[in-house]
């Protein structure tokens, strides 16, 4: 019964850990200069994306999905595609690829689940 009792305590504890915010920082550098996710440890990525257009208010996300995303730090927020009229100024972000899936997927599991 203590062994049970025991998996279960850390499946649990392992799974809060999972859900809560990040609270490194967002990026190390390698000795040879390059920039890496800190979460992760891997490379980042620059894409091009669409920005805000000028004077635009920007989207504050509800509760729930910001939680999910203070859980990764180096996330894209812009689409890679231009959305008139709300997202036409063109410009780069980087980011880190493993931050953006599994930020995808919580955001995902989190609709499906209301």
């Amino acid at each position: 019964m203590n062994l049970g009792k025991s998996i279960l305590t850390g499946l649990l504890l392992g799974l809060s850990a999972c859900a809560t915010a990040w609270k490194g920082p967002a990026t190390i550098t390698t000795p040879s200069g390059q920039e890496l996710c800190a979460k992760h440890h891997v490379p980042l990525v620059t894409a091009k994306v669409y920005g805000a257009a000028p004077g635009l208010v920007a989207w504050e996300p509800v509760e729930p999905v910001r939680r999910i995303q203070d859980r990764y730090p180096c996330i894209r927020v812009d689409p890679t595609t231009p959305m008139p009229p709300y997202f036409t100024k063109r410009t780069t972000e980087t980011y880190c690829p493993e931050c953006e899936r599994e930020y995808e997927r919580d955001v995902k599991r989190l609709f499906k689940s209301r």
